[in-house]
């Protein structure tokens, strides 16, 4: 075991003993209503137009189509190429945008309907007890999401606030150390090498609203489990009762890898366990197991902190499939070991 990560106390439960790695001013949390998901006739919209409308509503308050967001594009002055209105410059970025979005929607994988045993004997009390959950297909992206797909998105939309802190926590010395996407010039770029490493430093909020940009949810807690799994039932990890270092970043190395750097589970998924944890949509309770629901458990209906899984190349204990823990939704304890892949529902 590399020295400076041993997890002391082995009574305790993985989060005590996993402990907090990140220091923030305390913030109140207020509850945040989405009123831009609504048009002024109280319809909801769908996800991209929800982030199109937040976005146009700008300092007037007055909701416009998302159509309106193109005619009132300013592209900033490009030099030799033309001024800010220049058609060709204006058709390539139309065109990226709609290629980056037809991209990350290509590639994810179908988990089919069926029945799982959820949880674990061996591990700590909130794994227990062990029960079965029905869930219904979905869909849930092949690779995390990258500090590229990120910085893209917030090329897009910016970074905006959201439960009271910014989506990415990059402002800051030890911030902006640990995050990987730096601001240059005025647009938001990977660190160079860290490019297809996963995004790091995201709030639950900056990762909903990039799921919810790409017509997306985050899985839930049960979602994530039965896909992790890969059909291997009662196996501690995901590739059965052992892990190596050739399966999964277990070596020490003191840092994330590259997405797909590692062999894939049994449903195709890479990386669902010792790379980053990843956000899920349920709220955290340690007991919900006890009378979480047989179908589709969605998690408790409110609550203080939301579910993280798969744990981190930093935490040695943390990977097991059925390993749980939760953070704030404004990553405040495991910030920089934090990212997320999202889901979609299967619209048969």
């Amino acid at each position: 075991m590399p020295p400076g990560r041993e997890l002391a106390g082995s009574k305790d439960s993985l989060a005590r003993r996993i402990g907090s790695h990140c220091q923030f001013r305390p913030h109140e949390i207020y509850p945040f209503r989405n009123v831009h998901d609504y048009n002024t006739e109280g319809n909801k919209l769908p996800p991209l137009a929800t982030s199109l409308t937040r976005r146009m509503k700008g300092k007037t308050g007055v909701e416009r189509e998302p159509t309106a967001l193109f005619k009132n594009i300013r592209l900033r002055r490009t030099g030799r190429f033309g001024g800010s209105r220049s058609p060709f410059w204006f058709g390539l970025w139309l065109t990226l945008f709609l290629l980056g979005v037809q991209a990350h929607a290509e590639d994810p994988v179908r988990i089919p309907a069926g029945s799982f045993q959820m949880g674990s004997l061996d591990g700590d009390r909130e794994e227990r007890p062990v029960h079965t959950v029905h869930v219904d297909s979905f869909y849930l992206d092949r690779y995390l999401v990258t500090n590229a797909d990120y910085a893209r998105f917030l090329n897009l939309f910016g970074n905006q606030k959201e439960g009271g802190e910014k989506w990415l926590d990059n402002v800051g010395p030890i911030a902006s150390f640990l995050c990987k996407i730096r601001k240059e010039d005025g647009h938001f770029v990977p660190k160079r090498g860290y490019e297809n490493h996963p995004v790091v430093k995201v709030s639950w909020y900056g990762a909903r609203a990039y799921a919810r940009w790409l017509g997306k949810r985050l899985p839930t807690e049960a979602e994530w489990e039965k896909a992790a799994r890969g059909n291997l039932e009662g196996k501690k990890y995901v590739y059965g009762d052992t892990i190596s270092i050739e399966q999964a970043n277990v070596g020490g190395f003191h840092a994330t890898t590259p997405v797909g750097s590692y062999p894939p589970n049994g449903f195709g998924l890479y990386d669902m366990v010792a790379s980053v944890w990843q956000w899920c949509s349920d709220w955290y309770d340690p007991e919900y197991y006890s009378r979480s629901p047989a179908r589709n458990p969605h998690g408790p209906e409110s609550g203080s902190e939301k579910v993280l899984r798969g744990g981190s190349w930093f935490h040695n204990d943390s990977w097991r499939v059925s390993a749980r823990i939760s953070d704030d939704p404004l990553s405040k304890s495991f910030c920089f070991v934090t990212g997320f892949r999202c889901a979609k529902d299967d619209d048969k």
